[in-house]
């Protein structure tokens, strides 16, 4: 058996990768699991001895250090490092960071998570994932809602589920349920609140449902998609800017990984098979350090 240390500061972006990466090791050996959050330092243990540190989180990297240079381990963090990487024994970081994979640093096609591929999935129930405005993306509530109905009338015969996040404007939901009275297809969505779901419902609505379309602001949720092995689609927000998340999405569309209303998606057949970063990742993890 191995022990592994999670450094997290409990962003919840960032405590996803961590544990989609644990379970994923957890899946080809025997291991013990402690979670030291940065909120909570007078509780890390005193006496132990790591076999494998991960950290998630710039705020995580100099603790994580300490913590190797005082118990010993391997520290693998997974992020783009802001100190030189010989401080580090691996990096784990997206494509779309723009750096190339060498030596100590290792890329994967989005950021890890903890979603695995689906074998029950129902390609006629879909999911649909509802971000928000953000400094890189606007929003227009009408632009949404108009793809929600062009994404009724392509698919009319799916039964979607639609849930919103904390970035969501309060302006949404009922702009949308008066759209949607209007509509041939309303009895074919169901909303359901950010305030009603979890981390759980959200797993078990990527594992039963076959098509997933994602607001392009929610990037994560794109890969956490594509992970589930589900035929995923992006709607359009209004971009601020252009930056690397934005032009790995374009990859994406390009590679025909994902879909776009700008084309009929009942035609559309993806290249695509589930992403299985987390898994790649921790095969190199056994291989190269433990």
């Amino acid at each position: 058996m191995i022990t592994v240390w999670c450094v997290t500061d409990d962003k919840p972006g960032h405590k996803s990768q961590l544990v989609g990466l644990v379970k994923a090791l957890a899946a080809k050996m025997e291991l013990h699991c402690e979670w030291l959050s940065l909120q909570q330092k007078q509780q890390w243990p005193t006496t132990a001895k790591p076999d494998l540190i991960l950290a998630a989180g710039s705020r995580t990297h100099i603790p994580a250090l300490g913590l190797r240079w005082r118990y010993g381990g391997k520290l693998v963090i997974l992020m783009k490092p802001f100190l030189p990487r010989f401080c580090f024994d691996l990096c784990l970081l997206p494509e779309h960071d723009g750096i190339k994979s060498n030596g100590k640093l290792v890329t994967t096609k989005g950021a890890i998570n903890p979603v695995d591929c689906s074998e029950q999935s129902d390609p006629q129930r879909g999911l649909i994932l509802i971000g928000g405005p953000s400094k890189h993306y606007g929003w227009v509530d009408q632009q949404i809602i108009e793809q929600l109905m062009e994404l009724q009338r392509q698919q009319p015969t799916v039964v979607w589920t639609l849930t919103t996040s904390r970035r969501t404007p309060t302006t949404f939901v009922p702009a949308l349920q008066a759209a949607m009275r209007d509509s041939a297809g309303a009895n074919s969505l169901t909303i359901v609140p950010f305030e009603q779901t979890d981390s759980a419902w959200l797993l078990a609505q990527y594992r039963d449902c076959g098509v997933i379309w994602v607001t392009e602001d929610s990037v994560s949720m794109v890969y956490e998609s594509l992970s589930s092995g589900a035929a995923t689609g992006i709607l359009s927000v209004p971009r601020l800017n252009q930056n690397r998340v934005s032009k790995g999405l374009d990859q994406l569309i390009v590679e025909q990984l994902v879909m776009q209303l700008t084309e009929d998606v009942s035609r559309v057949r993806l290249k695509h098979s589930p992403l299985r970063e987390a898994e790649r990742a921790a095969e190199i993890i056994i291989a190269r350090l433990l």
